[in-house]
């Protein structure tokens, strides 16, 4: 016979997982991305194969610390999905989203607090750029367009991901 947990077990477990996954995630990209050696091509620690696999790990474990609990959403926008369309009570949607987004932002800041000389250059350099964009005559809308672009990862093909 399985006891229903609390939404307070509920809860944490969504602010768990969550945090795995956000600190998982984020540390293996910072990993291969912010400890090159600044070559162009060069593949550090695994490089993209490593961001993909601890990815897919990271929502592995996330799943593992609050799948029996919660269901394991680890996403406003599943919660929602599933208040939606899978009969998922609109009542714990707003709880559910607020744990989840605070588990992400623990995560953020541990991740960007473990090396924050390396986040401040990263910062540093993204400034750079967007005053160099702006000295060439660019607006504002235009560079958040080109941000938006670059991390969907368009730019690199010339916008042809075929």
């Amino acid at each position: 016979m399985d006891k229903k947990p609390s939404l307070a077990a509920e809860l944490s477990a969504e602010f768990l997982g969550t945090l795995v996954l956000i600190l998982f995630g984020n540390g293996v990209v910072a990993m291969v991305v912010l400890f090159g050696s600044g070559t162009p091509g060069e593949i550090v620690n695994g490089g993209y194969t490593n961001i993909t696999l601890g990815w897919g790990l990271a929502v592995t474990m996330g799943i593992y610390i609050a799948g029996r609990i919660s269901g394991a959403h680890l996403n406003p926008a599943v919660t929602i999905s599933l208040a939606a369309f899978r009969g998922f009570p609109w009542a714990k949607v707003l709880p559910y989203s607020i744990a989840q987004i605070a588990g992400a932002f623990v995560a953020a800041a541990a991740a960007s607090q473990r090396t924050p000389d390396k986040f401040r250059a990263a910062r540093t350099l993204v400034a750079d750029a967007i005053e160099k964009l702006r000295g060439r005559g660019m607006t504002d809308e235009e560079i958040r367009r080109l941000f938006e672009a670059e991390l969907a990862g368009l730019t690199h093909t010339g916008g042809d991901r075929g």
